[in-house]
């Protein structure tokens, strides 16, 4: 481990255990709870950067870890046990808070074991990867890199453009409604296919070059930076975060090296532009938004008061996680009918199940033609609705199964590319980190992950028949 990432990794512990302390003494219930509930959490995160983690294990520990441990943290040392999101009927007693830690560290507790057994008898990622099967993928490339950079760049800026102009995909708002599959078309590309692209771009250049072009570099960062403006998301880290972490985490499994320049200057570009994206996207979304009562105008704080006021719920409560036990878990009706109502539910113009029955719902009066606001209890609390917390532990034993094959799975067809693994792995663990609403939809979004790598899969078999037919003897 190189010299400054020991030193990060120790300031961020000591920075763990200060806020542990200072949560720990406003904690309203048994403060061994706590301290389980935060070694379990931080477990969780620490486990996922292993050598042997897949990106799964470390994108959902991350998620829980700013969702639940970081949130609820944060919340009780600095603002009283107070939270932005509605949390139900939960009191805020002794019990209460007891009850919802419990709840938590048995979902951590099943992801760890999970991840334990996955690692100990089925599959770890290899140590080294100094070629893949996309051989021929990685030549046409290599033979034609600026013309497809400039046409991939091209594609960015047609498909962001013509989004944010018709409003067919962007977050919180009714998308325009378009003719045959076009929508579902943008969705994708705008969700993860272009980025998907730009994975296999810095997978050929890690495997054939054992670097990373500066164009390239510029490419991955635009795409980011224009499809989630469009989109008016604030999200530019999760897609570009993933991308980044898999290209460092691959540099010793490619056998590749990046400057430190080069490094310094990427991510100053990216600070740049996230910044960009989030004061654009801030506008855009004040803009149309719906309005607010004049009696709740006259409470909100202004100017810099307001700036900061705004700053906490973007950075912190924007993750979904502790509010959503809190309001499952003291929810006086929890019960099989709730889970078989919750799984019945179907996308349509109205509040969640949720938002409906378990908390009150801030978009109450926001008008559901235009606007689609819902609050989400997150998987964790989904899973508690029977109010069993051994059918949680099994729900997520199942998660995590099936969610470590789906990345395994991408691995192997998709030409062994850690870096489309650790994109669609972040796209998996983000949908449960948000699930429970319209549960059964799930569907789509993991039949466009494996279209997404179908595309792959057939690009590369497509390429290396061409190859084949013009350079048999390369291939005999």
């Amino acid at each position: 481990m190189p010299q400054w990432t020991r030193a990060a990794v120790a300031v961020l512990c000591i920075a763990i255990v200060a806020l542990a302390v200072l949560a720990a003494r406003k904690y309203a219930g048994d403060v061994l709870h706590y301290a389980v509930f935060s070694v379990a959490a931080n477990l969780l995160l620490a486990y996922g950067f292993r050598r042997n983690a897949l990106f799964f294990d470390t994108f959902i520990g991350a998620f829980f870890w700013l969702g639940f441990w970081l949130k609820l943290s944060v919340r009780l040392a600095f603002f009283g046990g107070q939270f932005h999101e509605p949390t139900g009927s939960f009191d805020g007693s002794a019990a209460a808070f007891d009850q919802v830690l419990t709840v938590c560290v048995v979902a951590f507790a099943a992801l760890l074991l999970a991840s334990y057994l996955r690692e100990k008898f089925f599959f770890s990622y290899p140590r080294s990867i100094s070629s893949s099967p996309t051989a021929a993928t990685r030549g046409f490339y290599e033979r034609h890199r600026m013309p497809i950079l400039g046409i991939f760049m091209a594609a960015v800026f047609l498909v962001a453009a013509t989004n944010f102009a018709l409003g067919v995909y962007q977050r919180g708002i009714v998308g325009t409604a378009l003719p045959g599959g076009l929508r579902a078309l943008y969705t994708w590309l705008l969700l993860f296919g272009l980025a998907s692209f730009s994975a296999v771009i810095l997978h050929i250049e890690l495997v054939g070059r054992r670097t990373v072009s500066p164009a390239a570099a510029v490419a991955t960062l635009l795409e980011s930076f224009l499809t989630n403006t469009s989109m008016l998301s604030r999200g530019m880290v999760l897609n570009l975060g993933s991308l980044a972490y898999a290209a460092w985490r691959g540099l010793r499994v490619y056998g590749a090296r990046m400057s430190p320049r080069f490094i310094v200057l990427s991510v100053t570009g990216f600070v740049f532009l996230f910044v960009c994206s989030v004061l654009l996207v801030n506008a855009w979304r004040a803009a149309i938004a719906p309005p607010v009562p004049k009696e709740l105008e006259a409470q909100l704080p202004k100017g810099a008061q307001r700036v900061t006021a705004d700053a906490v719920p973007l950075f912190l409560d924007r993750w979904v996680g502790i509010e959503g036990v809190m309001a499952v878990s003291s929810y006086p009706q929890k019960g099989w009918s709730l889970w078989s109502e919750a799984w019945k539910e179907k996308p349509a113009q109205q509040r969640s199940l949720y938002d409906r029955k378990l908390i009150t719902s801030p978009y109450a009066g926001i008008d559901a033609a235009k606007y689609n606001y819902i609050s989400l209890p997150g998987i964790v609390a989904f899973c508690f609705y029977p109010g069993s917390l051994s059918f949680l532990f099994l729900c997520m034993l199942i998660v995590a199964a099936l969610a470590s094959a789906i990345e395994i799975s991408i691995f192997a067809v998709g030409g062994r590319n850690l870096i489309l693994c650790a994109l669609l792995a972040q796209v998996v663990a983000s949908r449960c980190v948000h699930f429970g609403y319209a549960p059964t939809q799930t569907y789509l979004l993991l039949g466009a992950v494996y279209l997404n790598l179908a595309v792959v899969y057939g690009a590369n078999k497509l390429l290396a028949r061409r190859a084949a037919m013009w350079q048999p003897e390369a291939y005999k």
